[in-house]
């Protein structure tokens, strides 16, 4: 088993629930809902990669 820290593993979890809304906006052809899965499946991703909280993450992307 891969030793995940509690950012990595945060991260995973938002890739997971990104990934669940994209499946069930194609059975509910929700496009709002497949677009916001998209974005938390992306965000989770970056937490992954960067190692950095959601708090974190969300103050670099504001400097942006």
């Amino acid at each position: 088993m891969i030793n995940m820290n509690t950012t990595e593993q945060n991260g995973q979890r938002q890739k997971e629930r990104g990934t669940l809304k994209q499946r069930f906006a194609r059975l509910t052809k929700d496009d709002h809902l497949y677009e916001e899965g998209q974005k938390q499946e992306e965000f989770g991703n970056l937490q992954i990669r960067i190692g950095k909280t959601e708090n974190d993450l969300f103050k670099i992307i504001d400097k942006l």
